[in-house]
């Protein structure tokens, strides 16, 4: 230690400290950081099941009213999760609409897995008997439909 004086030993040993502390901040984050970005990668340019759901949805906004109550037809197995999950969904896309449970409204919004009957053509009456007095208003790719009470 002859010539090295004793202030310089303690930065080179606060900066070796601050370097440890570094580095295992760092690679205790990165191990977190480094499984989503894997995950994300794997899944490729799919899309998640939310935005797939919204844009399932965000179709109906220009055949809907712009305001108002919008019914929407559930599924047999209400309250199953995923069937919860997407009617929020629905509900969420189709703001400021308010979207419920049911064929109260004038316009219903069934989706496919909703649906019994496929074959129906707009003006047609609704052949599903949760339907009755609905006709086809509207039909979407996606499988979505809006169905108008008639009578």
């Amino acid at each position: 230690m002859i010539g090295v004086p004793w202030r310089v030993l303690f930065r080179i040993r606060v900066l070796l400290a601050a370097a440890f502390l570094l580095w295992a901040g760092l690679s205790a984050g990165m191990r977190p950081f480094l499984a989503d970005w894997r995950s994300s990668a794997a899944k490729g340019d799919r899309a998640d099941i939310i935005s797939r759901e919204a844009t399932r949805f965000a179709l109906l906004v220009g055949s809907l009213p712009a305001g108002g109550t919008v019914g929407y037809l559930p599924t047999d197995h209400w309250p199953a999760a995923d069937d919860v999950r997407r009617f929020y969904l629905a509900e969420y896309a189709l703001t400021p609409r308010i979207v419920v449970i049911g064929t109260a409204p004038e316009f219903v919004i069934v989706v496919p897995e909703a649906s019994v009957e496929d074959g129906e053509s707009v003006g047609t009456a609704a052949r599903d008997p949760r339907l009755a007095g609905f006709v086809l208003y509207q039909r979407f790719s996606n499988g979505v439909r809006i169905f108008r009470r008639f009578a």
